[in-house]
This record gives structure tokens, sequence and C-alpha cells, in this order.
């Protein structure tokens, strides 16, 4: 039914969002640093987070809520 097609949830969308900021950052090779301290990113994060924005330790604080981000 339609609905099923609608109902993209919210962390999916989300997903899309980090994945296409991903490829950008490959773009303009910027992939694979943190977008706060610009250190380079744990390749084995990057492994299991492609997509990720931040190295593990701006990631905690930004789960935390410590970190100030532009959206």
């Amino acid at each position: 039914s339609k609905n099923v097609m609608l109902s993209v949830s919210e962390n999916d969308s989300r997903q899309l969002i980090l994945i296409n900021e991903a490829l950008e950052r490959l773009e303009d090779d910027e992939y694979g640093l943190c977008l706060n301290c610009e250190q380079e990113i744990n390749p084995k994060r990057l492994n299991a987070v492609p997509w990720a924005r931040y190295c593990l330790d701006c990631q905690q604080l930004q789960e935390q809520g410590l970190l100030d981000e532009e959206d």
C-alpha cells in the first residue's frame, strides 16, 4: 500500500542525510575527517559507520549534547 512508502522512518531519512553528507565530503576531499576537531576518524570506525561525521571522542560529546552543531 501507499502508506508503506510514506512511512520511511525518521531514522532512515536521517541516515540518508548523513550518507549524502559523507558523499559530499568524499567529493571535497574531506571524507574521514572529524567535523568538529578535524582529526582523522579511525578507519575501523569508518568501516563500521561509513557516514560518521565525528571521531569517537567528539561523537560522545555530541551524544551528550556538549558539541555545538551547525544544522
